[in-house]
Formats: C-alpha cells, sequence, structure tokens
C-alpha cells in the first residue's frame, strides 16, 4: 500500500498497518498521528468522570541519564479505567523534590 495517495484522515488511520516509502512521509505522517492522539487523550482526560490522578517514575540510565515518566490514572466518560503515559523528559540535575516538581507541573500546565 502506496501512502503517496492518502490524506492526512487516510494517513492517520493507516499508520499502524503501512510499511511507510521514505522518512519525509514516516515522519509527516508521525507528525499527524500524534497530534491526533494528543487532541483525543485531552478530550478523554477533559471528560473524566473521576478526578485525575498522576503518577511518576525517575531512573537514571547506565550513562546517567535521568528520565522521569509521568502518568495519568482515571475513569473515562463510559466508566473505564484508564491510563496513559503523558510525558516522558529528561530530568535534569538531581532527584530532588524541587526538581522533580519543575517537571510536574510543566506537564501539568501543559
Amino acid at each position: 500500500m502506496s501512502t503517496r495517495n492518502l490524506n492526512a484522515r487516510d494517513t492517520i488511520n493507516a499508520v499502524p498497518y503501512v510499511i511507510f516509502e521514505g522518512r519525509k512521509i514516516m515522519a509527516s505522517s508521525s507528525a499527524i498521528y500524534y497530534q491526533a492522539k494528543k487532541v483525543e487523550i485531552y478530550n478523554e482526560i477533559h471528560n473524566a468522570i473521576t478526578k485525575i490522578h498522576l503518577s511518576f517514575n525517575l531512573w537514571t540510565s547506565p550513562n546517567k541519564y535521568a528520565i522521569i515518566t509521568v502518568f495519568c490514572h482515571f475513569l473515562d466518560a463510559r466508566a473505564k479505567q484508564t491510563q496513559y503515559l503523558i510525558a516522558l523528559r529528561h530530568q535534569p540535575g538531581s532527584h530532588k523534590g524541587v526538581n522533580i516538581a519543575q517537571i510536574l507541573l510543566r506537564v501539568i500546565n501543559k
């Protein structure tokens, strides 16, 4: 299947099933898919019937690169337990509460 004949909506629907022909198509399709999912997840969070709970994990790679992941947990509009990875970021500095709070605030405000 070629992606050259697909419009943006078709590309979003086809992303999991298409073997892309080039890096430009892959990059543009990935960006379109990412933006569509971002809006979908935002709407799902906005329509949650419970409070949104956040959890995070911190770790440091063998080459000393610190990473933080942030997840949200909630019941969606259909009362289904839902969770999403909403951030995967570099954690500058040490794993101190102040540094973690700065990242979490940026994620929440975004």
